[in-house]
């Protein structure tokens, strides 16, 4: 177990986050290691920003808590370039000199008049944060007060599970090879099953190097994609961008999914879940962009999808859920207020669908009738910028992950299918994790995760969410299934 004490460098905007770095602060010597914050410098030789990135390279982490304000940007006789800001220019500096970064991002619910006024920085800043792609801890605005013990606690706990987190990532690093698990999960895994204990949770990896695979739509979107930018979430802002409007990307993606799907052989695992609708009104969680578990399922059973409502028209509708039936026009309903009496499976969906809200007329054919057109319905979570305002939301009962899921991820198993753990999957966990009150008792059954990472950085995210790995594809693991029944 790692016992060295770390030297943690604060990087934040000053006026705004004064509050919120003073409590970083606390956290960090609560923990017996030592803050590095440019307010204690002292009198220093060099410029600013050379005392600042130089600081950065000496401490062992970077805490990088981002607000809604760009802050000081340096001029470049200052030491800066005149354009990025000097959080920026730390984290530049952390980066190249692979510093780990631990992101704490305020959420979507921050006060207006705490939030960026000039057009030019608030373009800047909204780059800057949706450019981040590292895993984030959101946080939402509060009232300070006086009394030191009681200063914003949400946040002071958020901090500490950051803190908490990296030691431990720290420790598994350290831990020699050999002593970590190589047990096989395959008979848990069954038996959740068997007595329809567990809730499917699908990701794309179940269509192999197939057509619906990641790789295939994200060479759809951007066929010169550069390696380091292989991720679905930057190719599809890249494919926004290059799109004339949200709706012309939507209804090309929506296009883009249907013919794949004709193109695509039905995966195993599709016929495993068809097989484990044992419980009254079943939970399935799918975090795929298409629409043919959600078809295949729904051909015998009344299903209902429930999905976010990442935008609309006038912001109207924004956070609420869309619950699709097929053939039955879908309704919208508040996180809170969802009832779900009535149906014999549920699918939640919260990386949405454009086949969701298809426009009148689009020519294109699903099987799932969308709302009405005045309404701008748009559940899609495909963009670096949909991610975040999506995670950014999940805090508010209103709009957080639906509160009749609560209790199914409490006392089910989660039995990740597929799912790749990349940057933006992770944050989808761990926010729907922690969303829903998950709480690891030792006495349940873990998560259980199907899956071969990809890297050890991805091993070592499944190990901090307390998920057990079955390293095998996961069509043979719904194949094996199958044949131990």
């Amino acid at each position: 177990m790692m016992t060295q004490p770390l030297t943690i460098f604060v990087s934040s905007t000053s006026k705004d986050l004064s509050d919120y770095r003073a409590i970083a602060r606390n956290v960090v010597l609560e923990m017996g290691w030592t803050p590095k914050m440019m307010e204690h410098f002292g009198a220093l030789p060099e410029s600013t920003v050379t005392a600042c990135c130089a600081q950065v390279t000496q401490s062992d982490a970077l805490l990088l808590i981002v607000g809604f304000q760009r802050g000081w940007v340096p001029s470049e006789a200052q030491g800066g370039n005149g354009t990025s800001s000097i959080t920026a220019l730390e984290l530049d500096a952390a980066r190249k000199h692979k510093i780990p970064v631990l992101v704490m991002m305020a959420s979507e619910t921050w006060p207006q008049n705490l939030c960026e006024k000039d057009g030019a920085a608030h373009a800047w800043l909204e780059e800057f944060r949706a450019g981040l792609n590292l895993p984030a801890e959101f946080f939402d605005y509060e009232v300070p007060t006086t009394d030191e013990s009681k200063r914003l606690p949400g946040f002071r706990n958020k901090v500490k599970n950051v803190l908490l987190a990296h030691r431990e990532r720290l420790a598994l690093q350290k831990e020699p090879a050999a002593a970590r698990p190589t047990a096989d999960y395959r008979r848990s895994a069954r038996i959740a099953m068997r007595e329809g204990n567990c809730i499917p949770f699908v990701g794309p990896g179940v269509y192999g190097s197939g057509p619906l695979s990641t790789p295939e739509l994200i060479r759809e979107m951007w066929p010169d994609a550069p390696a380091a930018q292989a991720c679905l979430a930057t190719s599809a802002a890249y494919y926004e961008q290059t799109s004339i409007d949200r709706a012309q990307f939507l209804s090309e993606f929506a296009r883009i999914l249907t013919d794949h799907a004709q193109a695509a052989a039905p995966p195993a695992v599709h016929g495993l879940i068809s097989r484990l609708v044992l419980r009254p009104t079943p939970l399935v969680v799918s975090a795929c962009h298409d629409m043919v578990l959600e078809d295949q399922l729904s051909e015998t059973r009344r299903c209902a999808v429930v999905s976010h409502i990442i935008r609309s028209r006038r912001g109207e509708q924004d956070g609420r859920l869309l619950v699709s039936v097929r053939g039955e026009p879908p309704q919208i309903r508040l996180a809170d207020k969802l009832n779900l009496e009535g149906f014999d499976l549920v699918i939640y969906k919260p990386l949405g669908s454009p086949l969701l809200h298809l426009p009148e007329g689009s020519g294109i054919p699903s099987r799932w009738p969308g709302p009405d057109d005045d309404l701008g319905i748009d559940t899609v979570v495909a963009t670096e910028t949909d991610h975040l305002t999506f995670l950014g939301r999940l805090d508010n009962q209103h709009t957080q992950v639906p509160s009749v899921f609560h209790r199914p991820f409490q006392r089910r198993v989660v039995l990740f299918l597929g799912l790749q753990l990349d940057t933006w999957h992770y944050r989808l966990v761990l926010q729907v994790f922690r969303s829903v009150q998950v709480k690891f008792d030792p006495s349940h059954t873990p998560p259980i995760a199907v899956r071969t990472p990809e890297s050890t950085m991805e091993t070592l995210a499944w190990e901090n969410l307390n998920t057990k790995t079955i390293h095998m594809d996961p069509n043979e693991f719904a194949d094996d299934a199958e044949e131990n029944e």
